[in-house]
């Protein structure tokens, strides 16, 4: 039986929660909670832009996942902000870490089309991951 593994960016291979830390002096949580949605999102997509995403760092543990699943070709899978500097960021990265890499970009809500019998997708979010298994993928939390 072959698999068809999909991985998520931000919280797997690379460090969202260091790199927001980084220029709002906070977590994410904490910045989103005192703040608002809206203003967690206007920080990231216009007041940084897009070297938020093209210079993020990657997970503590994020180079040793990819070594390890990269033999099996797999798919990064991740979900943009609403702003384009996300989605030309997220490339950018994926040119610069892992220029081979197919990178497919949904809606959160999105992913879910791919989920399937013999498909795993790796994430950081538990309830993405079982969104994913009730449509019949595997999931394993990262």
């Amino acid at each position: 039986m072959e698999y068809t593994i999909y991985c998520d960016m931000d919280g797997v291979l690379t460090d969202f929660d260091n790199r927001f830390r980084y220029f709002a002096g906070v977590t994410p949580d904490v910045y989103e909670k005192e703040n608002g949605t809206e203003e967690f999102w206007d920080l990231i997509d216009n007041k940084i832009g897009i070297s938020f995403w093209t210079n993020m760092p990657w997970m503590p543990q994020g180079k040793k996942l990819w070594s390890y699943i990269k033999k099996y070709k797999p798919t990064i899978l991740s979900a943009p902000s609403r702003n384009p500097s996300s989605r030309n960021g997220k490339k950018k990265w994926i040119q610069k870490n892992i220029p081979n890499a197919k990178l497919i970009l949904a809606a959160r809500q999105n992913k879910m089309q791919y989920s399937g019998e013999n498909n795993i997708l790796i994430d950081d979010r538990s309830d993405t991951i079982e969104e994913w298994k009730s449509k019949g993928g595997i999931g394993i939390i990262f």
